[in-house]
């Protein structure tokens, strides 16, 4: 049986602070734009648990 591992597994096992180092790199870089930073950090914590709930879905009901 072999198993795969995408990019939204990864970031949702990563505790916040490399998430958001990850965040802010991007952000350094010019790759994303931050024009409010309420609102990113809010989105931030939405998008943690959307993959949250998605990980505990497709472990505990399968899909």
């Amino acid at each position: 049986m072999t198993s795969t591992v995408n990019l939204k597994d990864i970031i949702a096992s990563l505790p916040i602070f490399l998430e958001l180092a990850i965040f802010k790199k991007l952000a350094l870089s010019g790759k994303i734009e931050i024009n409010d930073k309420n609102e990113f950090y809010q989105n931030l914590i939405n998008i943690k648990l959307i993959i949250s709930h998605s990980i505990f879905d497709s472990v505990f009901y399968g899909f």
